[in-house]
C-alpha cells in the first residue's frame, strides 16, 4: 500500500510552500479573485430581484457578507505578493479596532427591576429565564443533579447557569458608545451575553424581541420566596440565596404596588 500523500502535502503547505509571485500560479491566483470580485458585484448588483433581501437570485442561500468580501480582496492581495496593498485594504475597510474590556457590578436590586421590567425573558431570544437565587437553591436542593462550582466551572457546572441565568447587558456596547443607563440595557442569558460580547445587534444579524409580562412568568420568583419562606432552614447559612431573596421580595414589592 502506497504512502498516503496528504500528511505529508499538509506539512508542505503548512512550512515550506512558497510561491513567486510573478509565477503563472500567482498570476491565476490573481486572475481568480478577480473573477470572483466580478461575480459577487453581479450578484450583489441582481439582489433585488431576488426572492427575499439578501438572498442569492440563483439559489436560496445568504449572499456572502460585506466583511467577508473585504478578506476575499485582501487574499486576492496576498496571492498576487501585494502584502502592502492587503493591510491598506485592512486599514480602509475592515481596521481593528481595540475594545477596552471593563466589568461592571450591578446589585441584585438593580438587576432585578432589568429582569421584571422585561419579563424574565431573554430579549435577544424570546427564551425564558430564571431568578438567579432560583438557581442555586436547586443547586442546594439537588446538587448532584444540577451542580454549581462557586467560580463558575464549567466542567462542574450544570449548563443552565449559562443558558437560563439572567445577565444585564448593553444593547449597544459601552464600547462602541453605547450608555450604561437602563435604557440601553436588557436582559440576556450568561450564554448569549457572553456571545454577544462587543458586538452590534446589527452585526450579528439579531433582533430584540418584545418584553415579557412578569404577571405570565416572573423567572420562578413566587416559588422562591414562597419555598425559602416555607424552610427558611434551607438558606440559613447561604449569603448568596439570601441576597437575592431579599432582593426578590423587595422588588416584587415595587413591582405588584407600581
Amino acid at each position: 500500500m502506497s504512502q498516503d500523500p496528504y500528511p505529508v502535502l499538509a506539512e508542505w503547505a503548512e512550512h515550506e510552500m512558497t510561491l513567486n509571485p510573478d509565477s503563472a500560479t500567482a498570476l491565476r491566483g490573481g486572475d481568480a479573485a478577480a473573477v470572483g470580485r466580478a461575480l459577487l458585484d453581479q450578484v450583489a448588483g441582481n439582489a433585488s430581484r431576488s426572492t427575499g433581501e439578501g438572498q442569492s437570485p440563483l439559489r436560496d442561500v445568504p449572499l456572502p457578507a460585506p466583511k467577508a468580501d473585504v478578506l476575499a480582496r485582501v487574499c486576492g492581495a496576498l496571492t498576487a505578493g501585494d502584502t502592502v496593498g492587503g493591510e491598506q485594504i485592512l486599514h480602509a475597510e475592515y481596521p481593528f479596532v481595540p475594545f477596552e474590556k471593563v466589568r461592571r457590578q450591578y446589585t441584585a436590586r438593580t438587576c432585578l427591576r432589568v429582569f421584571y421590567r422585561d419579563g424574565f425573558l431573554d430579549r435577544y431570544s424570546g427564551a425564558r429565564l430564571v431568578n438567579p437565587g432560583v438557581l442555586r437553591l436547586l443547586s442546594v436542593l439537588v446538587p448532584e443533579a444540577f451542580p454549581a462550582h462557586p467560580n463558575w466551572d464549567m466542567g462542574q457546572s450544570h449548563i443552565g447557569f449559562w443558558e437560563l441565568f439572567p445577565t444585564i447587558d448593553h444593547v449597544l456596547p459601552i464600547a462602541r458608545g453605547g450608555a450604561d443607563q437602563i435604557e440601553n440595557w436588557a436582559t440576556t442569558s450568561m450564554l448569549r451575553n457572553s456571545a454577544k460580547a462587543h458586538w452590534t445587534l446589527e452585526e450579528l444579524d439579531w433582533q430584540m424581541a418584545p418584553a415579557g409580562d412578569p404577571a405570565l412568568w416572573d423567572g420562578l420568583s413566587g416559588w422562591f420566596i414562597a419555598y425559602a419562606s416555607a424552610h427558611p432552614e434551607q438558606i440559613a447559612g447561604n449569603t448568596y440565596i439570601r441576597k437575592w431573596l431579599a432582593a426578590t421580595i423587595d422588588i416584587a414589592r415595587e413591582h405588584t404596588q407600581a
